[in-house]
Parts: C-alpha cells; sequence; structure tokens
C-alpha cells in the first residue's frame, strides 16, 4: 500500500474538523472550570460568615488534600501546571496519559481553589487542552510526512486551553507560536486549526461565563511623557524579580521532594491547614489573586500594604506551586508583577501618578521575565486589561525584562520544570529505545 506524503482535500476537512472539535471540547470544559473557580471567592466568603471556622478550616483543608491526593493516586504528572507536558509530549520526551489527566486535572483544580491555594487555572485549562488534544489524535488513522497530526491537535488544545482561561484568544495562538516553537512543525494548516481552536473555544467558554475583559482598567494614561529610559530601568527590576522568582521555585522544590520523600500525607495535610487557617486571617492571602488584582488596579494602596501582600503571596505561591497541588503559576505572577509595577512607580517620585499603568507594565514583563515569551505577554496583558493603547511601552518592558533574565543565566520556567518532569517521571523517547533493544 502507498504511503501518503501529503495531506488530501478530505483530509485536511478532517483536520479542521477535528481542530475545530478540540476548540469546542475545550470551550465546554475550561468554561464549566473557569465558572466553578470563579466562584470560589464568593462561595469561601458565603461559607465563612454562616458557618464556624472549625467548619470552614475543615472543609478548604480537605479540598486542598483531594487535590494532592488525586495527584498521587493517579496521575503524579498532573500536579502543578502542566504547560511542560503538553511541551514535553510535543517533543516526545513526556506521554500525556489523557483518560487520568483530564479528571485529575479538573476536579484537583477546582479542589485546590477551594482550598485556598495561591494557584491560577490557566495551566489547568492548558493541560486539559492537550489532554484533549492527545485523545482526539487517536482518531487519525493516516500517515503523513508534512504534518504531525498529533502535535497539531496538542498546540490546538494548548492555545486553546490558554484562550478561555483569560478570554484571550491572541494570546493563546501566541503562546503556542512562540512557547512552543522549538517542538512543533508550522505550516498553513498549523496556523489555521490553532486560530480556529482558540477562537471556537472562547466563543464557547463566552456562552458560559459571559463575555468580559478580566481585568478591566479605565482612565489610563498613554505614558507618552516618559522618557524611554524609565522602562528599560523597570525592565531589568523585573528581571532581577522574575530570577528570585525562578530560584525560589527550584529551591522549593527541592525542599518539598525531601519531605514528601519522607512523609507525603503529613506533609499534604500541614499544608493544606495552613492555607485553610491564613484565609481565616487574611483571604487576600488565597487564591489565584485575580479577584484581587481588580480591586487592587482600582484603588489606591499604600506602600507598605502592596509589599507586604505581595511578599506573603509570593510564599504563598511558591509552596503552592510546588508543593504538588493542582494549579498554575501565570494568575499568582500576574499580580506580583502588578505589585512590582506600583512598588517601582512609588519608589520614583515622578513616576507615582502612573502607578496604575506600571502596574499594567509590570504584569506583563514579569510573566515575560519568568516564561520567556515577550509577545505573549504584550498581548496577553492587553487582552486582559483591554489597555491595546499601551502596546509600545508594553514592548519595551517585556523585550528588556526577557533580554537581561536570559543573560543572567535564568532558564525559562517551563524549560526547567520539563526537565524536572523528565527527571522524575522518566524520558519517554529512552523508553521506547529500550523497549525496540
Amino acid at each position: 500500500m502507498e504511503r501518503e506524503t501529503t495531506l488530501s482535500h478530505n483530509q485536511s476537512r478532517i483536520l479542521f474538523l477535528l481542530s475545530l472539535t478540540v476548540g469546542v471540547l475545550v470551550g465546554l470544559l475550561g468554561g464549566i472550570y473557569n465558572l466553578i473557580t470563579d466562584n470560589a471567592v464568593s462561595i469561601l466568603s458565603s461559607l465563612q460568615q454562616n458557618s464556624s471556622s472549625v467548619l470552614v478550616i475543615s472543609v478548604m483543608a480537605m479540598c486542598t488534600f483531594l487535590s494532592f491526593y488525586l495527584v498521587k493516586k493517579f496521575a503524579p504528572e498532573a500536579g502543578g501546571s502542566g504547560v511542560q507536558e503538553v511541551e514535553g509530549s510535543m517533543i516526545g520526551v513526556r506521554k500525556i496519559k489523557w483518560k487520568q489527566v483530564i479528571p485529575v486535572k479538573f476536579i484537583g483544580g477546582i479542589a485546590a481553589q477551594f482550598g485556598g491555594m495561591v494557584v491560577g487555572r490557566e495551566g489547568p485549562t492548558i493541560h486539559l487542552g492537550g489532554a484533549i488534544g492527545e485523545g482526539l489524535s487517536k482518531l487519525w488513522k493516516y500517515k503523513v510526512s508534512d504534518l504531525d497530526v498529533k502535535n497539531h491537535l496538542l498546540a490546538c488544545g494548548a492555545g486553546a486551553g490558554l484562550a478561555v482561561a483569560f478570554n484571550a484568544p491572541l494570546a493563546g495562538i501566541l503562546l503556542v507560536i512562540e512557547e512552543m516553537r522549538p517542538s512543533f512543525k508550522f505550516n498553513f494548516r498549523s496556523y489555521t486549526g490553532i486560530m480556529l481552536a482558540c477562537y471556537v473555544s472562547t466563543w464557547v467558554a463566552q456562552f458560559i461565563v459571559g463575555n468580559k475583559v478580566e481585568v478591566p482598567v479605565v482612565d489610563v494614561q498613554l505614558l507618552s511623557g516618559i522618557d524611554f529610559y524609565h522602562f528599560i530601568g523597570f525592565g531589568f527590576f523585573l528581571s532581577i524579580a522574575a530570577v528570585i522568582f525562578l530560584k525560589s521555585i527550584k529551591s522549593g522544590y527541592k525542599v518539598f521532594d525531601y519531605l514528601k520523600s519522607r512523609s507525603p500525607y503529613l506533609t499534604f495535610t500541614v499544608v493544606a491547614l495552613l492555607f485553610a487557617v491564613v484565609y481565616q486571617i487574611n483571604p487576600d492571602l488565597n487564591g489565584s489573586g485575580m479577584a484581587l488584582l481588580r480591586t487592587h488596579l482600582e484603588g489606591e494602596n499604600s506602600l507598605s500594604w502592596i509589599i507586604s501582600t505581595a511578599s506573603l503571596r509570593f510564599l504563598g505561591g511558591i509552596i503552592s506551586f510546588c508543593s504538588g497541588v493542582v494549579g498554575g503559576v501565570f494568575s499568582p505572577m500576574l499580580y506580583l508583577g502588578s505589585s512590582l509595577g506600583e512598588i517601582y512607580s512609588m519608589l520614583l517620585p515622578n513616576l507615582t501618578p502612573y502607578s496604575t499603568e506600571f502596574a499594567i507594565l509590570g504584569m506583563a514583563g514579569f510573566f515575560t521575565a519568568v516564561v520567556g515569551a515577550p509577545v505573549t505577554g504584550v498581548i496577553l496583558i492587553a487582552e486582559l486589561t483591554g489597555q491595546y493603547e499601551l502596546i509600545l511601552p508594553l514592548g519595551i518592558v517585556c523585550l528588556v525584562s526577557n533580554f537581561i533574565t536570559h543573560n543572567l543565566g535564568a532558564k525559562p520556567l517551563y524549560e526547567s520544570l520539563l526537565k524536572r518532569d523528565i527527571r522524575l517521571f522518566g524520558n519517554e523517547k529512552l523508553k521506547k529505545n529500550t523497549e525496540t533493544k
């Protein structure tokens, strides 16, 4: 039988249909996920007002413990973000066990949010999207040389996952193109399929959660009177903070790897109780930070409050992310970046009137410095806030922060996480080579 070397018109139509299906399924699952997690803050607040502290602590701790347990028992690779697992699957070093990942990621991510952990929803939706793409790739029976169909559907799912998380289809498309470029063969069909999945998933999710700007900001100044060297200095400032953040994550993983090797369930219990108790003291220190970010940008905050809240959320984010609970790091990073922007502007008197604008720049610059995706950072924050007028200063800050972080020798977050996952869970390429010998 002659082997196909390119896609026929009929196969192309089937591929686009599968891309569309990925978008619909990610939109449905991601929309439901967002609807539930969006209401976590109000549900916990209501529970706190109408129940005893002991009951609230018990419920929250059990939710966090459930997330830990599902990961440990059924899908260890589903802990944390999962973006690196999608990238690893594309280059063949990791394998997405989609039948386990989808329920664990969905239930575990919701449970972590209700447990008050400092994690975001975007990592789970990206991993869920990749898992959906992996599952649908099993329906493809053709052999072609010009396109890796599995990687195509993985990319569609990952992009759609980010698009759904933040109502940001352009950022979803760019994440795949920029972040996953080493592991994906791009062509006309690839771009078209990814765009289709991202826009369709966003549209479907909007039927569930509505069409809204995630972090609406009004009355933003254009910063036309600010000298460019301020943006360069701010980018440098963010890169230093990003290096500290990346090194803290690396150290946090070492600590939790040691603790979990000795007594995993005791470690899980202590962490679960810790965040439940913290919620009773100050709820602002819990959760993804997106709800807090909205009010944070609308009001005037003192420098001491911003520094103390950001510092404690930084610590909470490191503990949450490195502990192995299901959840992403994008949303907590955005809050930290906004806080760094306000701190920087308040430390320089002539920039103090532009604290909101620098908070927006900080979200993009800090994200870029940590992840290493400057174009995605610019567009993500523009879509997130609706402030496309700040494209130029956003671009400058992101370019500088990315350049400095790279030259300081810090590896992008997901590159480091993938190496860790390979060390913990194995290299699929090596396994296949061993099996064939």
